[in-house]
């Protein structure tokens, strides 16, 4: 309804290369042993999955978005 009086959609792409601290915190989370065998039990529900890509998205977009969360969970471990 509203689509008829709002300009089109325009989706713009830029991809750049992660920094250094960036992809230190992506190998980590990626090979974390906490993260790596939550996603292979049997148990792993789509909850989790969709969780963990969320968050790899937040690191890789802009750190900011990361830490911002975690200020107001400090007590709550990403990586273990």
């Amino acid at each position: 309804m509203l689509s008829n009086h709002l300009p089109p959609k325009i989706v713009e792409v830029v991809c750049c290369k992660l920094t250094p601290l960036q992809m230190t915190l992506y190998n980590h989370f990626t090979h974390s042993k906490n993260i790596l065998s939550q996603l292979i039990s049997e148990e792993a529900k789509s909850t989790k999955v969709l969780a963990y890509i969320t968050v790899l998205k937040k690191l890789c977009n802009h750190l900011k978005v990361i830490n911002s969360s975690l200020m107001f969970r400090p007590k709550i471990y990403l990586f273990q």
